[in-house]
Formats: structure tokens, C-alpha cells, sequence
């Protein structure tokens, strides 16, 4: 970084030694260490935890009452089927 820092003094052509020099290499220094640095992301930012489920295409144009009718239908059919248990308590 270094050397970067010394090139781009060099093509500003600020004199190596002199107090602009010195920042520069001094916000290159932060700048690496920034880039190095990982800050910690909440779970709802992060896109590697995006999941889209197989119904996302077919509702994302829909209204809220709309989609709101199909998550009951789907729960319905899931108790019926016997995948969710009969006495399943639900509010959409």
C-alpha cells in the first residue's frame, strides 16, 4: 500500500517527505485497513440470507388481502392433509 500511496504522491506530484505526502499515506493506511476490516451485518441486510420460496414469483404482484387469502388456503391444506395438527391456531 505503500508503495501505491508513494506512486500517487508522485503522479500529484506532491514531494515525498512533505506534510501532504504523509496524509495521503496516512488515508491509505485507513482506507487497507477499512477494506480488511469486516463489519457485522444484521440478518435481515444480508443477502446471502435472501430466501425466496417457490410462491414468491406468483404473489409479489398481489395485494396484501390477496396473499393474505392464499397463506389461510395453505394452511387449511395443510391441516387437512395432516401436515399441520388439527387444533393449529393461526392469525393472517
Amino acid at each position: 500500500m505503500r508503495e501505491e500511496a508513494a506512486a500517487f504522491c508522485e503522479q500529484q506530484g506532491v514531494k515525498q517527505g512533505t506534510y501532504e505526502s504523509a496524509l495521503v499515506q496516512q488515508a491509505a493506511k485507513r482506507f487497507a485497513k477499512k477494506a480488511v476490516e469486516k463489519k457485522p451485518v444484521c440478518a435481515y441486510d444480508d443477502p446471502a440470507n435472501e430466501m425466496r420460496g417457490s410462491k414468491y414469483d406468483a404473489t409479489r404482484d398481489l395485494d396484501i388481502k390477496e396473499v393474505a387469502k392464499l397463506v389461510r388456503a395453505d394452511i387449511k391444506q395443510a391441516i387437512k392433509s395432516g401436515r399441520l395438527p388439527k387444533d393449529t391456531q393461526n392469525r393472517v
